[in-house]
């Protein structure tokens, strides 16, 4: 049975793309039948995005995981060793504000990277996912009009060109772009950040500028928190002598805190900048390299109105027909 089924999806690869991905043969798993057991949409997703908490999180393909560890080790490292070493003398011999606001700001900036990390991006379906949940949207269909897009979505351009994808085999709307990386079409298309392991789209665009916003913010609140200290006068017999004068302490906190902190929050600075001029302008980052400008349906009516829902349900429960159906129409 288990041959057979490889062999008809075999057969569905003829005509398509070489990015197409089919299930693997891991998720092959055969009922006592000999059928295929049912299963949830999320374990046999067919693009290279990873699911967790039984389909309620989402992220990017393990090939980001280098970058993404990177990210997070920074932000830890970093943010651990100066509440460690600096905020108990700040909180006892100068003000308990700074390290407060501090740690305020590093929940932020955990927080913000978890959304942007584990949520949808605006991933639109491939056809055989919206055949399972129901029927292909008119706007992705091959007789897709201005009037039929408009109607279901009043932020997609009129006029604006549709382009088909021979992987998902829909037709994405003007600003939506296949990522190469998770393989999926991505609605507002911006980039794909291997640091936050995800795609930054249509729906997690704001949480990605948050981050940015809310580490910039903590960076500048560590180097606050480390020249008070540095500059403070100890507590001790010796009124004027200062903490710059044990090099150990100092030379430890530059090296450890402050010359990598500086430089990181330089880079996110840059970045923040970059993409504020880019709101400001209406267009996405892959629209900037390419010298687009989408005025009319800009990033700025998304980024700040209510989410949209997800065009799809990684939970829906695929029975043994159904799964079937599934794998002979991708």
């Amino acid at each position: 049975k288990k041959e057979e089924i490889h062999s008809k999806m075999e057969d569905t690869r003829d005509g398509f793309s070489q990015n197409q991905v089919l299930p693997e043969e891991s998720n092959l798993k055969l009922a006592p039948s000999g059928k295929l057991e049912a299963c949830k949409l999320y374990q046999v997703w067919p693009g290279e995005n990873r699911f967790f908490c039984a389909g309620l999180c989402m992220t990017g393909p393990a090939s980001d995981s280098a970058f993404n560890l990177f990210t997070w080790a920074a932000i830890l490292a970093i943010s651990g060793f100066y509440f460690i070493m600096a905020c108990p003398y700040l909180w006892r011999e100068v003000t308990i504000w700074i390290p407060i606001i501090s740690g305020l700001l590093f929940v932020a900036v955990v927080g913000f990277l978890l959304l942007t990390q584990f949520s949808d991006p605006g991933i639109i379906p491939r056809k055989a996912v919206f055949e399972i949940e129901g029927q292909v949207p008119t706007v992705y269909s091959p007789a897709v009009t201005d009037e039929d897009a408009t109607e279901q979505d009043p932020t997609l351009k009129r006029g604006a060109p549709y382009k088909y994808c021979p992987t998902c085999r829909i037709y994405r709307p003007a600003r939506a772009s296949h990522c190469s990386d998770c393989n999926n079409c991505v609605e507002v298309f911006d980039h794909h950040c291997p640091f936050v392991n995800n795609c930054v789209g249509k729906r997690n665009y704001r949480y990605f500028v948050g981050f940015l916003t809310s580490l910039a913010c903590a960076g500048v609140s560590y180097f606050v928190g480390l020249m008070v200290l540095l500059t403070a006068k100890s507590m001790g017999d010796d009124e004027d002598r200062t903490l710059l004068g044990n090099s150990t302490f100092v030379i430890t906190l530059i090296i450890v805190i402050s010359i990598p902190a500086f430089c990181l929050t330089l880079c996110v600075c840059s970045l923040i900048f970059y993409h504020v001029a880019l709101i400001c302008k209406g267009e996405t980052t892959k629209e900037n390299w390419k010298n687009k400008k989408e005025k009319k349906n800009s990033m700025t009516s998304n980024l700040w109105c209510g989410r949209e829902r997800m065009k799809f349900n990684p939970r829906t429960r695929l029975s043994t027909e159904l799964r079937q159906q599934y794998y002979e129409n991708l």
